[in-house]
């Protein structure tokens, strides 16, 4: 490595270096406009951060969904957020060097997600998944709104509804629609704790029939640790408990990296599965048949 690749760096950190403490002195010392003996007024009021704030502060993005599962934290206003979703078929314990953690197995299941906040506490949300063992994709289009926030009370509080196109080339299209209740709460600024009901009307999974119309109601359940700035690890489940139920919850555990409007996760999980249909209705796999996922997330200020 050449001596210019060596010390480039370093020039910048110590100019950066330089800068933030230029930054300092020059906040304590008197403007301008103050005369010799004057005293300099205390400021009293200090800008406080939302509840909230520890988690999602200005310079990154707001972390309004665990891994699959959404939570009571609309995007903010006039933002705009893009999400990929990677999730194999493929276990990932099956080959994993030869197929790249079974992202060369085939039947990858691809999500593309718009997220738009709207108001203050309301954002919508437009998502698309691919169809790989099932005929059809999905489209699915929502509204969420929170009616309570930490800062002003207990918990965040949240309901979300909206519709499913289930879209078919050469057959008839279906459709459904799903609600779902969401709250959680911010501890110490680090740990945040969360729970939700989800119905989908008309839910989906790799044991359901095109015959099968009943519905499903599952309990959410999450967890997420802020380890570092940069650095998150959550862990969530969608537990069905009424109507059309696969064998076990959908379960999905990951590690978040967060930057400047921007976030990148890899997970683990048993499920394939990304919107509400087939949450709601938990899992054909048991923790033996786990997944190599990731997702992207990028906010665009309008």
């Amino acid at each position: 490595m050449s001596r210019g690749r060596i010390m480039g760096p370093w020039v910048g950190i110590c100019w950066l270096l330089s800068h933030v403490a230029w930054a300092q002195d020059s906040a304590s010392l008197p403007s301008a406009d103050s005369k010799p003996g004057e005293e300099i007024e205390e400021v009293s009021e200090v800008r406080q951060l939302p509840a909230s704030g520890a988690w999602n502060p200005e310079m990154f993005p707001v972390l309004d969904r665990v891994s699959n599962l959404l939570t009571p934290s609309p995007q903010r206003r006039r933002s705009l957020v893009f999400t990929i979703d990677h999730r194999p078929f493929q276990r990932l314990t099956r080959q994993t060097f030869r197929d790249w953690f079974g992202f060369d197995a085939g039947a990858l299941k691809v999500g593309l997600g718009l997220r738009l906040g709207l108001l203050d506490g309301l954002d919508v949300g437009v998502a698309r998944l691919n169809g790989t063992g099932e005929i059809f994709d999905v489209y699915q289009f929502d509204a969420r709104y929170r009616l309570l926030a930490q800062s002003r009370a207990f918990c965040n509080l949240a309901v979300r509804a909206g519709i499913t196109w289930f879209y078919q080339p050469d057959f008839e299209d279906a459709s459904g629609y799903f609600a779902e209740w969401l709250l959680d709460r911010a501890f110490f600024g680090r740990l945040t704790v969360g729970a939700g009901l989800s119905f989908h009307s008309s839910s989906s999974g790799a044991t359901k029939s095109n015959q099968d119309t009943k519905p499903s109601l599952a309990v959410l359940a999450w967890t997420e640790v802020r380890l570092l700035s940069f650095l998150a690890w959550n862990l969530e489940m969608a537990a069905p408990v009424a109507g059309f139920r696969q064998t076990y919850p959908a379960l999905t555990t990951a590690l978040k990296f967060l930057s400047h409007r921007h976030t990148f996760s890899l997970l683990l999980s048993n499920t394939q599965y990304i919107s509400v249909d087939g949450l709601a209705a938990g899992s054909n796999r048991d923790l033996g048949d786990l997944i190599f996922g990731f997702t992207i997330l990028r906010e665009f200020e309008l």
